[in-house]
């Protein structure tokens, strides 16, 4: 009986040592934020020959659209159990038109936003007073 009472302590112990060494690893995702571009979608446009309307049916519609620039914009995260999510891919691509044909194709990553090439601006946001509203 008293070796029974051991063997239960000792893997009562095991666990409490093993399992939240394995949690991490056992409870991840990763998740995909924005529109993924795959190296064969970006090849099949060509400067000066695809159009809007091609570029709609082979990447689809863009994140966002300013000055006459299209601009696809995704990330990819992973979350491992109760950590902070972490950044694992970003990539912006910035298609550009003259007229209604594809003129420039500028891609952007992780590595362009160290180096500064893309400039990242904090833009302040004034909060609204809502106390106004419960009196």
């Amino acid at each position: 009986m008293q070796n029974i009472k051991n063997i239960k302590k000792i893997l009562l112990l095991f666990f409490m040592v093993t399992f939240p060494l394995t949690l991490p690893f056992a409870c991840s995702t990763t998740v995909n934020h924005g529109i993924i571009i795959k190296p064969n979608d970006i090849s099949a446009i060509k400067l000066n020959l695809t159009r809007r309307e091609d570029v709609r049916t082979i990447i689809g519609e863009p994140s966002f659209i300013w000055q006459e620039k299209w601009y696809y914009i995704s990330t990819i995260v992973k979350q491992q159990a109760f950590f902070t999510p972490k950044i694992i891919k970003h990539d912006a691509y910035a298609i550009s038109f003259q007229g209604d044909v594809v003129s420039v194709i500028e891609h952007f990553d992780e590595k362009d936003i160290k180096h500064q090439k893309i400039k990242i601006q904090k833009i302040k946001v004034e909060k609204p007073n809502l106390y106004g509203l419960f009196e």
